[in-house]
């Protein structure tokens, strides 16, 4: 049994590559002759003098471009700038102002709309009710019409009787409110119901 090892690899840089794939192929001189292929994976890590690993990364300072530090620095600041601009763009054009003068093709008043339906007729008459808009309150008593010019003249309102120092004032109020309920002249009652 002999064994002789051949390394056609003179060193592993960090600098160049973090892992190397080194092939091995392991052969015999018998009959018939027998051999195995593997490969191992090498990682290049940094180590200090007592042979601590330190990194295992490519580092940064390592710059296979040739690029300092500083152009670097000026590159990224220039596509941060730009990405800002694309946003802002993009931002200010989403919220673009609507011009004051409207094109005619554009102009958004004109919605007339053509429908192929005609007038429904009585059928239509029976969709409402026409004694929701009934007042209640005229039909019982005496609405006078503003559009017309009454028959009677209006006469005007007799004087109120002062108030003598003895009377109950709960007699009064309803002595007063039998009056403005009853005055001829008074405009007709409003309410919201």
């Amino acid at each position: 049994n002999t064994l002789s090892i051949l390394a056609k690899h003179n060193g592993f840089s960090r600098q160049k590559q973090e892992v190397y794939l080194l092939p091995i192929i392991i052969s015999d001189s018998g009959n018939p002759p027998m051999s195995s292929t593997s490969t191992l994976t090498i990682r290049v890590c940094g180590c200090s003098s007592d042979g601590i690993v330190q990194s295992c990364n490519v580092e940064a300072y390592v710059l296979p471009i040739g690029l300092s530090m500083g152009a670097l620095i000026a590159i990224l600041a220039c596509i941060i700038l730009l990405l800002v601009i694309v946003v802002l763009f993009v931002t200010l054009r989403r919220h673009k102002n609507e011009p004051l003068i409207i094109k005619d093709d554009e102009d958004v008043r004109e919605n007339i709309i053509r429908y192929d339906d005609e007038g429904g007729g009585e059928e239509d008459t029976e969709a409402f009710d026409i004694a929701t808009l009934q007042n209640p309150d005229g039909i019982n008593g005496f609405l006078p019409r503003k559009d017309i010019k009454p028959d009677l003249q209006f006469m005007p309102r007799q004087g109120l009787a002062p108030v003598p120092n003895g009377v109950d004032v709960d007699e009064f109020i309803n002595v007063r409110l039998h009056e403005a309920d009853n005055d001829p002249t008074a405009p007709p009652y409003d309410s919201i119901q």
